[in-house]
């Protein structure tokens, strides 16, 4: 086994994340996993942004035995000449995922990749997966299943009418949110669901999904804040121009609608109106702007205060800061 250092490359949208990990892969063999929710579906490639160089090819692997739940398609992309990339193109869009379904595969990888001798990377901007993965997750011994009526409709209220009902039901879990988790509708919801069942006054295990022997090495990246909203603009516009519009269209031939997980993800359900007469293109450019703009706020708020992190000014980042802080103590 290699040392049990775990780099985490994690930053907001458009910061460069993807670039610092091939560059970390250069020197050893290595597997890059994965932390994105959104690309997590097949057929879902220019709005996801996957960018895979030409030439790299899609090695299909059987499930394991220990991930057979999942229901997913496994395997791993080549690089040419690099890396393996993991977690990509997992499930159908009409599919369900979720972080806990990650963070046993995401576990899974890492721990087989430093048997092997491979450096694991996890790479990418789906913080609360992340956070999953690393810190666990109450176990509440599957008592219930979600309700997916209840929850759509949530889905449809407003950030502060999610507030004011947890607040409401569960003050105890309000304040023990962070302000990152109190802006966030999934996180607001999840605890609304584990307070209407009940399950709050159970007692709690914590399902872990790494061994405790693995060292947490967080690499946040930042940048100007102006600039990421440049550079989020400039990528909508290439997005754009490689296609993204008859990718949509492609996807109702094959039979997606607008009713399915993979197409209600960001960068996709913004195009409904569009797509039904109700909004021109400029007023859906926009708005897609606009959100995407607002998920990398959001993501600037993860792992601030987490001491397991270090952050780096993207823009002066050099690849011997990163390797001197992956060195064992």
């Amino acid at each position: 086994m290699v040392n049990n250092i775990l780099p985490i490359i994690y930053g907001p949208t458009a910061v460069g994340k993807t670039s610092l990990a091939l560059q970390l892969t250069q020197k050893q063999p290595s597997d890059i996993i994965s932390a994105d929710s959104r690309q997590i579906y097949r057929d879902l490639n220019i709005g996801t942004g996957k960018d895979l160089p030409s030439g790299s090819r899609f090695i299909k692997k059987k499930l394991p035995s220990s991930l057979a739940l999942l229901k997913c398609h496994w395997g791993y992309w080549q690089l040419p000449g690099g890396p393996r990339i993991w977690l990509l193109d997992l499930i159908s869009p009409r599919q369900k995922f979720n972080a806990v379904k990650w963070s046993q595969a995401a576990g899974w990888l890492v721990k087989n990749a430093l048997q092997a001798g491979r450096r694991a990377i996890i790479v990418g901007g789906s913080a609360f997966y992340i956070k999953v993965l690393i810190d666990g997750i109450s176990d509440f011994n599957g008592q219930s299943q979600t309700d997916w009526r209840q929850r759509q409709a949530w889905e449809k209220l407003p950030l502060s009418a999610l507030q004011q009902k947890l607040k409401k039901r569960w003050l105890k879990r309000w304040q023990e949110l962070n302000d990152s988790d109190r802006q966030n509708k999934r996180r607001l919801i999840r605890s609304l669901e584990i307070a209407k069942t009940q399950r709050r006054h159970l007692p709690l295990k914590r399902k872990k999904f790494i061994d405790k022997s693995i060292i947490i090495r967080g690499i946040g990246l930042f940048s100007d804040w102006e600039m990421i909203k440049k550079l989020i603009r400039l990528r909508i516009a290439q997005r754009l121009e490689s296609g993204l519009l008859p990718e949509i269209s492609k996807l109702f031939e094959q039979g997606y609608d607008w009713t399915m997980p993979g197409l209600n993800s960001l960068a996709y359900r913004e195009w409904k109106d569009f797509f039904t007469g109700q909004a021109s293109l400029k007023e859906t450019v926009s708005l897609w702007q606009r959100d995407e703009i607002a998920y990398a706020r959001r993501q600037r708020l993860w792992f601030r205060n987490d001491d397991r992190f270090h952050w780096f000014n993207a823009k002066k980042l050099k690849i011997a800061q990163i390797n001197d802080y992956l060195q064992p103590l």
